[in-house]
């Protein structure tokens, strides 16, 4: 389901190392957007995705409460927004971290996917 979510995102870049990559720039300010009906709008573009997306979620994670999957999610979409924002800087910026698109999009599916699997805090001693 992570991938699934995160993918298409991904898939609308090639190569970030252009510099042409103002859309998931865009993508990603639009996920950070503080502006609630500026926020309101576009989502209401995706309402019907998020809406599966969150019923598949709930099926397959039936350990997590409601609330525990509203913060998940969040941290998804943070870490997603993050990377989609600060993902080209990072890359012309620092050899370290040079990795291909699809490699990024790879450890990200990793890191948010351990997230939502994660036991709930109540779980923890």
């Amino acid at each position: 389901l992570v991938r699934a979510f995160l993918t298409p995102l991904f898939e609308q870049r090639a190569n970030w190392a252009e510099h042409n990559f103002s859309w998931l720039k865009l993508m990603g300010r639009i996920h950070t957007e503080v502006d609630q009906q500026l926020r309101a709008k576009v989502m209401e573009q995706y309402e019907t995705a998020l809406r599966r997306y969150s019923a598949a979620l709930r099926h397959s994670l039936p350990h997590l409460k409601q609330t525990e999957l509203i913060w998940r999610g969040l941290f998804v979409i943070g870490s997603m927004s993050l990377t989609l924002t600060w993902g080209a800087s990072i890359l012309a910026s620092d050899k370290r971290a040079r990795q291909t698109p699809s490699e990024i999009l790879e450890e990200l599916i990793r890191f948010t996917a351990a997230g939502m699997a994660a036991p709930t805090g109540k779980s923890r001693k």
